[in-house]
C-alpha cells in the first residue's frame, strides 16, 4: 500500500483481493482450519484518509460508494478499522487520537478481504502518522490477531501463499499481471456458515498455482485455479452456482469463487476481452460487475 501525505494526513488505497487457490487441510482445535492459498491483490478498493485528532479520540465516517450495495457499516470497536486503531495504541503505548474517513468501495461478505485490508492499511497509515517506527514483523503480528487475511495485505505484496489460518505470508515473484472481472451477487455469505460446511482435502493446486505464477505461465495458473471452499458456499447459495455458469459460458475454465464467497471471478490476459465479457455479463443482471487487475 501506498501512503500519500495529504496536508498534515494521510491517504491510503486499500486494495482487494482474490483467493486463485484455496486448499482446505484441516480442522484445528482453535475453531479455525489449516488451509493453503494463493492471494492476488487487486486495484480494485476502498480509499482511507487519516487525520490527527488533537483531543486524542478515535472517531471513524463510513461514505458508501457501492451503490447500496453493502449494508451500513459499524462505526465503533465492532469495525475492524477501530480495532486495528485500538490494538496498535495499546501495543505502542500511545494515546494519540485519529479522525479517520473511509470511501467503501469493496462490497461486505464478498470473499474480496475489504474488511481485512481495511485493517492493514490502518495499522500501517497509524504507524507512519504517530511516528511510532514500528517494524513490518510487529505489524505483521498484530494483523494475524485482527484476521486471517490481514497478513497479506500487510506485506503489500502482489502475490502470496497463505498458510496457517491464512496469516503465514510468502511472497510469489510473478511477471504476470492478470486481467480481472468480478461478479458480486446481491447475497452474500458468512465465512463462518461456510468453513463450517467444508470437508478438508488433500490437493496440490497451491504447489501447482505457485508454480505457474514464478513461471509466468498463463495456462498452468488457469488449470490449478482451484477453492475448497466454493461446493459448500453453492450449497448454502444457488446464486454462487448461477453467477459462475455465467461466467464460464464467457470465460470457460477461467472462473472460480474468490475466498467464501459470494463473489465469483474470472481471469484474463487481455483488459478488451474482459471488459467485453464484463458488458455482457451486466446485461444478465447477475449483480455487481467490477473490472480490475492484479497489482
Amino acid at each position: 500500500m501506498v501512503l500519500r501525505r495529504d496536508g498534515g494526513g494521510l491517504t491510503v488505497r486499500s486494495p482487494s483481493k482474490i483467493n486463485l487457490t484455496l486448499d482446505i487441510r484441516k480442522r484445528r482445535s482453535d475453531g479455525f482450519h489449516d488451509i493453503e492459498t494463493v492471494f492476488a491483490a487487486l486495484e480494485f478498493g476502498d480509499d482511507l484518509a487519516f487525520a490527527i485528532e488533537p483531543d486524542n479520540a478515535l472517531t471513524l465516517r463510513v461514505r458508501d460508494c457501492t451503490g447500496g450495495l453493502s449494508t451500513p457499516l459499524p462505526v465503533d470497536s465492532r469495525n475492524l478499522i477501530m480495532q486495528a486503531a485500538e490494538l496498535l495504541r495499546e501495543r505502542a503505548g500511545c494515546r494519540s487520537g485519529a479522525a479517520i474517513t473511509l470511501w467503501k468501495r469493496v462490497p461486505v461478505e464478498a470473499g474480496l478481504g475489504g474488511g481485512s485490508a481495511n485493517a492493514a492499511a490502518t495499522l500501517l497509515a497509524l504507524n507512519n502518522l504517530w511516528s511510532l517506527n514500528l517494524g513490518r514483523d510487529r505489524l505483521t503480528e498484530m494483523a494475524a490477531e485482527l484476521g486471517s487475511d490481514v497478513a497479506f495485505f500487510v506485506s503489500g505484496v502482489p502475490y502470496a501463499v497463505g498458510r496457517g489460518r491464512g496469516e503465514e505470508i510468502e511472497q510469489i515473484p510473478s511477471p504476470l499481471r492478470l486481467q480481472v472481472v468480478l461478479v458480486k451477487p446481491a447475497s452474500g455469505l458468512s465465512a463462518g456458515a461456510v468453513y463450517r460446511a467444508v470437508e478438508p482435502g488433500d490437493t496440490e493446486e497451491t504447489t501447482r498455482m505457485i508454480r505457474g505464477l514464478e513461471h509466468g505461465d498463463f495456462a498452468d495458473v488457469v488449470s490449478a485455479l482451484s477453492n475448497g471452499l466454493q461446493e459448500p458456499a453453492q450449497r448454502l447459495s444457488s446464486e454462487v452456482s448461477k453467477v459462475c455458469d455465467a461466467m464460464r459460458r464467457e470465460l470457460p475454465g477461467r472462473v472460480l469463487m474468490s475466498g467464501s464467497g459470494t463473489t465469483c471471478f474470472a481471469i484474463s490476459r487481455s483488459k478488451r476481452e474482459v471488459s467485453r465479457v464484463a458488458e455482457r455479463l451486466r446485461q444478465q443482471r447477475l449483480g455487481h460487475v467490477f473490472v480490475t487487475h492484479t497489482l
